[in-house]
């Protein structure tokens, strides 16, 4: 994971003005069983003209390549959204759709997907 993390910050610093990304580690209130897990808590354009499949590929792919399991939510985020019929178009049903289409599937409990 440590190689992972490393090569996120460095991935990132040159991505941050498209994209807002955060990765987490599994914690007390985030408890998955398995090894080599890390979860995807933040996921959203900034530039919204930008196409975001790219970074998050990137990810996936990065993440295959440690052999790391993905865990995320599909909650709707509007913070850099600014048009209100973008807004009502990210629900959580289309986020889950647009995970799916990376491979993601979701968890029994139905809180998180995972890949």
């Amino acid at each position: 994971m440590t190689l992972f993390y490393r090569w996120f910050i460095d991935w990132y610093k040159t991505n941050l003005d498209e994209v807002t990304i955060m990765i987490s580690f599994p914690n007390e209130l985030q408890p998955f069983k398995e090894d080599n897990v890390i979860i995807l808590s933040l996921f959203e354009k900034i530039d919204q003209s930008i196409n975001a499949k790219i970074y998050l590929q990137q990810i996936i792919d990065k993440a295959k390549e440690y052999s790391l399991t993905i865990y995320l939510e599909a909650s709707p985020r509007h913070k850099n959204i600014e048009s209100i019929e973008h807004k009502n178009k990210i629900t959580k049903d289309y986020l889950i759709n647009y995970f799916s289409n990376f491979g993601f599937q979701i968890t029994s409990n139905k809180n998180f997907m995972k890949l």
